[in-house]
């Protein structure tokens, strides 16, 4: 089973990231929000020789196992052929060329401003302890950066109370000075024969190369055990059901042309993350699942962080006043428009109308050669004047006149992010919810939402939500629960074509508008709706959420916060009434989701509130 998803994506799945969120299951029971611990296992100058990789040679039984519990990754690559590099990449979240740490067993000096994981794990209430290798290249005191740095097994015995912990284990048995040892194994089956030693075709095939290969072999399946008798230990304490588990290596093989050498031999190292239930959110990767995504040491600690709730990037540096900030912006800008125009970039084009003309043209990769690249200028300069609001809104109107549809879709979604100000566009727009492009009229019909003249544009969207054509229907029915509560009069159109939808994209999105669509509240603080139209009321009064259902309601309520993490879960039991205490919670947009039975049917209700 492969699950695709981007780096970013890693990030979400392995640090419980909001994109991710789903529909969420119950769990009644109201508790403390609860993080995570961490266990890191590193192990080092490994590659993939494990049997769970599918080298037959491998005996490492309890690996294979473990990796029926964790999502087994299967492109994860080291940053550097060589530990040291590779350890600053990881501790550092950032590539060792760029720090200067590249050059092995160098001291570079840690940037100005940066701090590495463990310190961020402190400050965000974690006890951190390494045992115990701090080979990381930088000219840093890493035994201060450690709550506890000692050889001493199991370190997380020695926190204090329940405090959540983060702990690294290396096992340097598979390092390239010892597979040379040929050592008695740890396990009774480790009867490694060099005759049954796979011979990479780099190597010539001679008895030194099978014994050093047995070596090795032999030392991956003794920290197999070893490894085993770690985790025994974590169960033992009752603590593996609360702890997040890594397994990697710090680069690839211990041989030459293996480690230092930039190859997937030298680069490519096995990945295994364990997600306790409790921890992980739907959709994220199944345990015994395969995932084949390209990761690199760079995601390793910005995951880290996410999982265990630290970065939470609240300061959008893109609104910032900062000369410095502002000139990086452009910067940036410039060099992402060099590239859509390098790399022939169409992913602005919606949907439907690029497989229009893939159809027409052969490919979707064939649609700039043969429009060219002038319609690609005329594309890019729409999406740049749709940016500049109020100041470009004279241009955007006049472009609603363009012959060319991706043009005319991008002004209309500029002004519609200007709102009620652009009302002088509002016959044109009218007009277009005819237009011969289907993508065009959604972006219409959602800019004159936007105005508050949705009349037309609500008859509009009931027949693009159930046009014959998939991709008019996924981006009528994002647009329709991004509207949020001006959608609520289409509502009852979304529900009669639930049975209507085959399970695809559409219908996933058909799904998830029904349940955000803000039924129950506007967007304002305290300002209720007709509990009988829609099922329930919700207000604020003082620090406490007072929920009133037209009928009983028996199931669960959850709260999420804007970046999507739950902060409370309550259960109701046949009531019309519920109160939730919201005085810990931090000012901001929340979101109130409710799963059950109101008046003996399933329902789903879902509103935004504010707290100020």
């Amino acid at each position: 089973m492969n699950h695709h998803i981007t780096r970013r994506g890693f990030l979400a799945y392995a640090g419980l990231g909001a994109g991710m969120l789903a529909l969420p299951r119950f769990a009644f029971a109201r508790r403390a929000q609860q993080k995570p611990n961490v266990l890191w296992i590193t192990i080092e100058d490994a590659g993939c020789q494990l049997g769970c990789y599918g080298d037959t040679a491998a005996k490492t039984p309890f690996l294979d196992q473990f990796s029926q519990e964790c999502v087994r990754f299967t492109n994860a690559y080291s940053s550097s052929g060589v530990c040291g590099p590779s350890r600053s990449c990881v501790a550092g979240g950032m590539f060792p060329a760029t720090m200067g740490a590249d050059h092995f067993h160098c001291r570079a000096r840690v940037p100005t401003g940066m701090k590495l994981y463990p310190e961020y794990l402190r400050d965000g209430g974690y006890y951190c302890t390494n045992n115990e290798k701090n080979d990381f290249q930088f000219d840093f005191d890493w035994v201060g950066v450690w709550d506890r740095n000692s050889t001493d097994d199991f370190l997380w015995r020695t926190r204090p109370g329940q405090t959540p912990f983060f702990h690294v284990r290396n096992y340097m048995d598979t390092h390239e000075g010892r597979y040379r040892y040929n050592r008695i194994g740890y396990l009774s089956i480790t009867d490694h024969k060099p005759e049954d030693m796979p011979v990479p075709p780099y190597f010539p095939d001679t008895p030194k190369v099978r014994r050093c290969l047995t070596g090795y072999y032999q030392q991956m399946t003794l920290v197999d055990g070893y490894i085993r008798d770690l985790i025994q230990e974590l169960k033992n304490d009752g603590l593996y059901e609360d702890t997040i588990i890594f397994f990697f290596s710090d680069n690839g093989g211990p041989m030459p042309r293996q480690k230092r050498w930039c190859y997937d031999s030298g680069l490519r190292i096995p990945l295994m993350i364990r997600i306790p239930e409790k921890f992980r959110r739907p959709g994220q990767g199944a345990p015994g699942s395969v995932d084949d995504q390209l990761i690199s040491f760079c995601d390793f600690a910005p995951t880290l962080l996410n999982l265990c709730s630290l970065p939470n990037e609240t300061v959008n540096l893109v609104d910032s006043s900062e000369s410095a900030h502002r000139q990086a912006l452009q910067r940036l800008r410039a060099e992402h428009i060099r590239w859509i125009r390098e790399s022939s970039d169409v992913l602005f084009i919606p949907e439907a109308t690029l497989r229009q003309w893939a159809a027409q043209y052969g490919s979707e990769y064939a649609v700039i050669e043969a429009l060219g690249n002038d319609r690609q200028g005329a594309w890019l300069a729409a999406v740049e004047q749709a940016e500049e609001g109020l100041a470009g809104m004279a241009g955007m109107i006049a472009s609603l006149d363009d012959t060319d549809p991706v043009v005319r879709y991008w002004s209309c979604q500029g002004l519609g992010n200007i709102g009620p100000d652009a009302a002088l566009s509002e016959s044109k727009l009218t007009t277009l919810l005819n237009d011969p492009n289907k993508d065009v009229r959604i972006a219409a019909a959602r800019a004159l939402m936007l105005m508050d003249k949705p009349t037309q544009a609500i008859e509009a969207f009931k027949l693009l939500a159930a046009d014959n054509d998939a991709a008019v229907r996924l981006l009528a029915l994002n647009e329709i629960e991004w509207l949020g509560y001006r959608s609520m009069p289409l509502l009852d159109t979304l529900q009669a074509r639930l049975n209507a939808e085959k399970f695809n994209d559409a219908y996933k999105a058909l799904t998830s508008a029904i349940e955000t669509i803000p039924v129950a509240v506007t967007a304002r603080r305290g300002k209720q709706i007709d509990m009988q139209q829609v099922g329930y009321a919700m207000h604020l009064r003082g620090t406490q959420l007072r929920i009133t259902f037209a009928q009983p309601f028996s199931g669960g309520i959850r709260i999420f916060n804007a970046g999507g993490k739950q902060c409370c879960a309550e259960k109701v039991s046949g009531s019309r009434q519920a109160a939730i205490d919201t005085g810990a919670f931090a000012r901001g947009w929340y979101t109130v989701r409710m799963y059950g039975k109101h008046a003996g049917r399933e329902a789903i209700f879902s509103g935004p509130f504010l707290l100020e």
